[in-house]
């Protein structure tokens, strides 16, 4: 059974509130779609960020060169949650095409369908690093250093997407599904 107080709730509180902020500019369109177009004026968006002093483009990757034996080769990357709505089949569907690496970084309940998808395609270029905590976080960044193009195809409207930020921020390319708050980092060109 649903528990349809919590709309009723949620409405009182946003009627309280004097500013309410959206991620995007589609979140907000989805917002004011479910809680009433009465809350426009007091709604606005600021988008998500990161600090950027903590992403130096400069960074070495020779660790990551060493660690996975990439011997100069191109790498493509994906890095997130492994779910349905994140699109990753997508990727494993066109890395036979992709004369490069596929590193996919993360983990998630679809995980084992995606090693097993890539399997039944039959790919050899695509690698599931699993999760990376924020401790290595300098393992993370040294990939987004080295990846050619990293690499989002959400099938869901991502309210932002941080992963772009953090890979434009290591000055690596950024190809996305046109879905969500995507389009607001991510544009053609």
């Amino acid at each position: 059974s649903i528990d349809f107080r919590f709309r009723s709730l949620t409405k009182q509180a946003l009627a309280r509130a004097s500013e309410i902020t959206a991620v995007s500019h589609h979140t907000k369109k989805w917002f004011l779609k479910v809680f009433g177009q009465d809350l426009r004026r007091k709604t606005k968006v600021i988008t998500g960020g990161i600090d950027i002093d903590a992403y130096n483009p400069s960074v070495k990757t020779s660790p990551i060169e060493k660690k996975y034996n990439l011997d100069g080769r191109d790498i493509v990357m994906y890095i997130g949650r492994l779910t349905k709505e994140k699109g990753v089949e997508y990727l494993i569907r066109a890395a036979k095409k992709i004369k490069a690496e596929i590193f996919i970084i993360g983990d998630g309940s679809h995980r084992k369908y995606l090693e097993n998808y890539a399997k039944l395609m039959g790919t050899k270029n695509v690698r599931f690093l699993g999760y990376i905590d924020k401790g290595s976080i300098e393992e993370i960044k040294q990939f987004y250093k080295r990846a050619r193009v990293c690499v989002v195809p959400s099938v869901w409207d991502e309210p932002l997407g941080l992963v772009i930020l953090e890979a434009m921020a290591m000055e690596t390319p950024v190809v996305a599904s046109r879905k969500g708050g995507i389009p607001l980092a991510v544009k053609d060109g």
